[in-house]
């Protein structure tokens, strides 16, 4: 129903009106009528009392100190020396006696781009003043002139001050280091942050923070809207989100297809065949496949043209060529870092709290994730040594419930290319018995990797073709035997490995002690001078303040 032109105007008066300023006095009820302005902390900085504590007060520290209260809010006693009534009707102030003095905000700017916006800002920051005049007298043409060679005298003192001397001592009690501040913020700005630092320092701690931080949200949901997926605020988890597609050109794939050995072209064209397979319309067995191979031959240049093909090729199956048809991951945030990929826990939404008698996700959770994966066909993982049987049975579970299979079908039909080296890295905290290669028909995760994955071993090396023989070293050593003696070529070939090197390169040592030894040499090389802080070790409490008492005590 449409409403007449004069009730609207009226509508809007009345909106207007409620923005008044409230005036308890009717002497000043003629003077405000038409005013609609709101009074801010600038207009009742100026309207302080005339007495001795407010005279030289600077508007940093007024605001810092002091918070306004409502008429309403005065206690019937009114202690005189903490409470003030502000000039001008402008309510009242409260020094702040319970709490610590507030941290002011307000706008930076820099003296070289806008002089005059920060001699300005700092003037009237730090600068005791009642009207915006005294801010800069009109014998001054700039701000900046004014805080270099103005002088001020306030009530009830004859004596001139400077006001660049008053500015900068209210100033140092509130700023602290800025020019280093300034400084740090610009060369943040200038040079980007290193993407994904704290997984390569860190990465296990880094994935374990991420999940408790994702567990740690709560969304609360109205109980009449639990039926409706669009009013349910779970539904907009984060669970699978950013899922990667393929990140390389065509251009830049060529050179890498055309680099691959005979081993790797024959691992690419079985993955090949079965993907053209698939885009026929046939229905072919999943893949169970692992590539395993030493250190430089290859694995990760050969999965990234895995994934590049397969994709290509199955893009074929699915109406949108841009719906995910292969996912690359990995179980550490390094990993899936080097290999342009995502964890395992991210991509298939794995949280820290689940356990194998309940893996599935809720139906809110599931459904945001499924529409992202229901075109998955194959699941590479890299670094598999890494992966323990609880994980890999997780991640069955996930695909079975994502790809709605029973509980039967292996990895809910989805091909599974695992890759890495059972000589490497080993899963963080597992028992032996619960790591992949540990054959143990007792656990009913087994059957997910024994007897099922198909191996293809990789053995040239491609990352090191200069230094043939040293390669070949490195592989001797990565299936020796503790027990087992060096020859004595390979010997002399390490003894010629000694030598300085630049102390900028990247140092390996076998025990920690001689990584803090070499740390604190580059440190002491780094820093002229350093200070020593002891550190205090506490037992695990509820709160600190149990800690303080223990301090007291």
């Amino acid at each position: 129903m449409s409403v007449p032109l004069k009730d609207l105007e009226k509508q809007q008066n009345c909106k207007s009106s409620k923005r008044k300023r409230h005036n308890s006095d009717s002497e000043d009820e003629d003077e405000d009528e038409n005013s609609t302005w709101m009074n801010n902390i600038v207009d009742r900085y100026k309207g302080r009392p005339h007495i001795d504590i407010f005279i030289k007060l600077c508007l940093a520290r007024f605001t810092s100190e002091y918070s306004v209260i409502l008429e309403s809010q005065l206690p019937q006693k009114i202690n005189k020396d903490t409470t003030f009534k502000l000039d001008g009707s402008l309510g009242y102030i409260r020094k702040r006696t319970r709490t610590s003095p507030a941290v002011i905000k307000y706008p930076r700017f820099s003296p070289e781009n806008s002089p005059e916006k920060y001699y300005q800002s700092i003037l009237q920051l730090y600068l005791p003043y009642r009207y915006d005049e005294q801010l800069k007298p009109l014998l001054f043409q700039t701000y900046e002139n004014f805080f270099t060679c103005g002088r001020v005298k306030f009530q009830g003192d004859n004596t001139l001050s400077s006001v660049k001397e008053i500015v900068i001592k209210n100033m140092s009690d509130f700023v602290k280091n800025g020019h280093d501040l300034e400084e740090a913020e610009k060369q943040f700005h200038e040079k980007d942050p290193k993407e994904d630092a704290w997984c390569e320092l860190c990465p296990e701690a880094e994935v374990n923070r991420r999940e408790c931080i994702d567990e740690g949200k709560v969304s609360s949901v109205i109980e009449e809207d639990l039926s409706i997926p669009d009013l349910n605020e779970k539904s907009s988890s984060s669970v699978g989100t950013n899922l990667l597609s393929v990140s390389l050109t065509k251009n830049e794939i060529i050179p890498r297809l055309r680099s691959l050995n005979v081993k790797q072209r024959r691992i690419l064209y079985k993955v090949r065949d079965w993907c053209i397979q698939k885009a026929n319309g046939k229905t072919p067995e999943p893949l169970h496949l692992f590539i395993t191979g030493g250190a430089g031959t290859g694995k990760s240049h050969l999965i990234k043209c895995i994934q590049y093909e397969a994709t290509r090729i199955l893009a074929q199956t699915t109406n949108n060529p841009d719906d995910l048809t292969v996912l690359l991951t990995a179980p550490t945030g390094t990993a899936a870092f080097n290999i342009h990929g995502l964890t395992i826990h991210s991509a298939l939404g794995i949280f820290k709290s689940l356990s194998p008698d309940h893996a599935t996700l809720s139906e809110d959770k599931i459904n945001s994730l499924r529409s992202k994966l229901e075109h998955l066909q194959i699941l590479i993982i890299d670094e598999i040594s890494m992966v323990n049987k609880k994980l890999l049975f997780f991640v069955h579970e996930r695909l079975r419930q994502v790809k709605k299979r029973p509980d039967n079908c292996l990895f809910g039909g989805v091909s599974i290319i695992a890759v890495g080296d059972f000589y490497q890295l080993p899963p963080v905290r597992t028992k032996r018995v619960d790591k992949l290669y540990v054959d143990d028909p007792s656990n009913p995760s087994n059957q997910l990797w024994n007897g099922l994955f198909e191996i293809a071993e990789l053995d040239e090396i491609m990352r090191q073709r200069e230094d043939g023989m040293f390669a070949e070293l490195l592989n001797r050593l990565r299936v020796k035997q503790k027990n087992e003696s060096l020859s004595s070529s390979d010997k002399e070939t390490l003894q010629h490995c000694f030598g300085d090197s630049p102390d900028e390169a990247l140092h390996i040592y076998s025990t920690n002690a001689e990584v803090d030894t070499f740390n604190k040499e580059m440190i002491m090389k780094q820093c002229t001078e350093s200070k020593l802080i002891e550190a205090q070790d506490f037992p695990k409490r509820q709160n600190f303040r149990e800690i303080d008492s223990e301090k007291t005590l």
